[in-house]
């Protein structure tokens, strides 16, 4: 069976950003922003097929947020709120060309 060429990248950095929109959430008031900047720590790792000038990839990224940006939203008696989440996993493939 013929092996299929492949790069395996590790990745790490941090990630500035700023959110947009409603201090407030629009959904069931489930979180609120407290400040707009956030940051967050990134680790992850991208597989690529090469096939002549095109890479498929597939990456793998875990994110830590840095900055305390997100609130509980409004409390109700009819459900107990989590603190928001420190970190979230992202996953995504693509297409990329070399020229």
């Amino acid at each position: 069976m013929p092996e299929v060429p492949s790069v395996f990248e590790l990745h790490a950095g941090l990630t500035p950003g700023l959110l947009f929109g409603p201090i407030h959430s629009q959904d069931e008031d489930l979180y609120d922003i407290r400040q707009r900047f956030v940051c967050t720590a990134d680790a992850g790792g991208r597989l690529n097929l090469p096939i002549g000038r095109v890479r498929l990839f597939i990456d793998f990224t875990y994110h830590y947020y840095l900055t305390r940006s997100f609130d509980e939203g409004i409390p109700r008696p009819d459900r107990v709120l989590d603190p928001p989440h420190r970190s979230f996993v992202g996953l995504s493939g693509g297409l990329a060309l070399t020229f």
